[in-house]
């Protein structure tokens, strides 16, 4: 029979195990959809042979609302691409001619650059650092209570804490009732 605190223990390491896992994973995973938006944001274009019609239709399909409404282009660019290769512009016997959706030259592009070189936003890294901080938190409270470590203010502070709550909870039964006969 485990305890309270071995369970929480537990939960702690468990998630702590999970985060530490998810982290790692999330970042090795490479969506078709992140391989051809990094192509298009190096180049402005998505050429036709690039990509095979199945990554270029999962990437499509990945696109989300947000995305189809502010960056209609890189959906253009990706629908003229699948066009090109269903005309068979990537077949050996097919000239290499780039062409638009509507069958015209296209436009010379300019690559698309970032606007910083600049790394990982301050809020990002501030936020990581307070749930990092969060985290150990919890793991020395998780094991302070397996060692049945609790310091003597703690007893007057879960009283005192109860004791507010009763009171709190006094309170919300009297407006209740007021309310209920004001009626």
């Amino acid at each position: 029979m485990r305890t309270r605190s071995g369970r929480l223990l537990s939960g702690v390491l468990a998630t702590l195990a999970l985060f530490l896992a998810a982290v790692p994973a999330s970042q090795a995973a490479d969506s078709a959809y992140k391989r051809v938006l990094r192509a298009y944001e190096t180049t402005g274009t998505i050429g036709a042979c690039w990509f095979s019609s199945r990554e270029l239709s999962a990437a499509l399909k990945q696109i989300d609302p947000y995305g189809a409404q502010y960056f209609e282009d890189f959906t253009t660019a990706v629908q003229a691409a699948l066009a090109e290769r269903a005309s068979g512009a990537c077949s050996k016997t097919h000239a290499a001619v780039p062409a638009t959706a509507n069958g015209s030259a296209p436009l010379p592009r300019i690559p698309l650059t970032s606007a910083t070189g600049a790394g990982v936003p301050a809020p990002i890294v501030l936020m990581a650092v307070i749930g990092g901080l969060i985290m150990l938190l919890v793991a020395v409270v998780a094991l302070a209570r397996t060692g049945a470590w609790q310091p003597t203010r703690a007893a007057a502070w879960q009283h005192a804490w109860r004791e507010a709550g009763y009171r709190t909870g006094g309170v919300w039964d009297d407006f209740r009732d007021w309310f209920r006969s004001s009626k």
